[in-house]
């Protein structure tokens, strides 16, 4: 590709506000690519995927993300990666600081509910099913098991039938084995999910789906009330439309 083209393509072409504020989102729009404040350009796509690319570092960074803040993503690029990568002085890098980085990166994970392994609850609900009204998610019944922490959910939906096994000390993946999507959550498309879940509450257990080759997380809050009646709640992490759905309310077969 040219040198001249990528430098045609990547200045200022339209205004899109004012470019002394404090925001990438203003330093203007150039051939598919956006200007970014300290002298960057980059692509973006939604929830926070950026590949930036810094000529005056000779750096690129690339970032995949799922929150709806992405210009929080940006500041902390910025405020803590920038000036690293900017200064003239030895950074004094060992490698035994370099090893302290990749242990601490490989250790890294999406914070997982915290909570109970058990409650009396659990014993008392384990393998019931429970026939749910009819609701905006197309949930028909759901099937639990509990043991040692760990959840076993079996849900029928009008359109295929999942099941969803999540872990109560460590993520467990392929999670979300499937009949065919139903479309209601934008990652039950997709059977790539790790799956984790605690006893928040006495009476309530939260089941987290995380579809690792998506922005999408699922957060599933199963309450009981007695032991006769469920109330699921359903909050998705981010979205281009609702990110929480109406309580679905069921009651034991």
């Amino acid at each position: 590709m040219p040198e001249a083209w990528v430098a045609d393509a990547t200045t200022r072409k339209i205004s899109n506000g004012d470019p002394a504020a404090a925001s990438d989102w203003s330093q203007g729009y150039c051939y598919q690519f956006w200007r970014c404040r300290h002298g960057a350009f980059r692509g973006d796509g939604a929830f926070g995927q950026f590949c930036v690319v810094m000529p005056e570092q000779d750096a690129v960074l690339a970032i995949t993300s799922g929150v709806n803040d992405m210009q929080a993503i940006l500041n902390a690029a910025w405020d803590k990666l920038l000036p690293g990568i900017s200064s003239d002085k030895p950074t004094g890098v060992t490698v035994g600081a370099v090893e302290s980085l990749q242990h601490k990166i490989a250790g890294l994970e999406v914070y997982p509910p915290q909570g109970k392994r058990n409650t009396t609850v659990a014993k008392h609900v384990n393998g019931r099913t429970f026939h749910l009204e009819p609701n905006g998610l197309q949930f028909s019944s759901i099937t639990l098991h509990f043991e040692d922490g760990g959840c076993a959910a079996h849900l029928k939906t009008d359109t295929g039938n999942y099941h969803l096994r999540g872990g109560a000390v460590s993520w467990i993946k392929g999670s979300g084995d499937r009949a065919k999507p139903t479309g209601a959550l934008p990652g039950l498309v997709s059977n790539k999910a790790a799956c984790r879940g605690a006893w928040v509450t006495d009476d309530s257990y939260k089941l987290m789906l995380c579809y690792y080759e998506t922005p999408y997380i699922d957060t599933l809050t199963f309450k009981f009330t007695g032991t006769d009646q469920i109330t699921i709640s359903v909050i998705t992490n981010v979205g281009f439309g609702p990110t929480t759905h109406p309580d679905v309310v069921g009651y034991k077969v």
